[in-house]
């Protein structure tokens, strides 16, 4: 392919290019991650459904970002908060080619997330990072809320 890097480039690029975060706006999005990690573990679909106590078929159905009622229900609460979910952690660096497979793997013409991509160093003269404020996490929003009777209610 044209288009395609020499191999000891894509290593280099892998080392330094890793996602900060990864949006995941639906649940193809989610499945297509989840695959990833799959993958990167090196189970299979059966392997993976067995260890996490569910059926094949609902794994599989996870990965291929089958809409149920309940993981809509998720994507619909959190983007009438104009919010979306991101899966972070050190399990969620993966690097762009990781990505970039395994949306080829899926016959994707485009990719289904969004990631934003963090060099491994610092530049020289590089301005420091303010510190988070007293009582806060830099990113993480705290939400005061009360379950009662199936519903969750704002204080």
């Amino acid at each position: 392919m044209p288009n395609q890097m020499p191999k000891k480039d894509r290593k280099k690029r892998a080392a330094v290019e890793r996602t900060k975060f990864v949006k995941v706006s639906d649940p193809a999005a989610l499945g297509a991650l989840i695959r990833v990690l799959r993958l990167r573990m090196g189970f299979s679909q059966i392997e993976a459904a067995e260890l996490l106590g569910v059926g094949r078929r609902w794994y599989n159905d996870l990965e291929n970002g089958k809409e149920t009622i309940r993981v809509g229900m998720i994507f619909a609460v959190l983007e009438s908060f104009n919010c979306s979910l991101a899966i972070s952690g050190p399990g969620a660096e993966f690097t762009v080619e990781e990505l970039e497979r395994t949306a080829v793997i899926k016959g994707r013409e485009h990719h289904v997330w969004e990631a934003e991509l963090m060099a491994s160093k610092t530049p020289k003269g590089a301005a420091p990072e303010e510190p988070p404020h007293r009582g806060h996490r830099r990113g993480h929003i705290k939400l005061s809320t009360k379950l009662s009777t199936n519903s969750v209610k704002p204080l």
